[in-house]
């Protein structure tokens, strides 16, 4: 098992607890991914415009969900919205 410390780049290949989600992001997606619950599957899922297709993840969910990737630097932040 992959331990992750918060110092430490997120990797693709980190298991899915070193986004650091709530269980109410976490769940919907540990369930949709089943047995591949890695930072890189829901990075793709982020980037294939997939996320609003998992079951129980609505919109305050998906923002958590993207505002995690961008502050692991996964995804750039929305224009105007850059961290400081």
């Amino acid at each position: 098992m992959h331990e992750h410390h918060p110092a430490d780049p997120v990797a693709r290949e980190c298991p899915l607890s070193c986004l650091g989600l709530s269980r109410r992001a976490a769940d919907p997606l540990r369930f949709h991914l089943v047995d591949r619950v890695t930072v890189g599957e829901v990075l793709r899922l982020w980037e294939n415009d997939e996320l609003q297709d998992v079951r129980n993840l609505g919109p305050r969910r998906i923002e958590e969900i993207t505002a995690a990737l961008i502050t692991a630097g996964l995804v750039p932040a929305p224009r105007g919205q850059e961290r400081r």
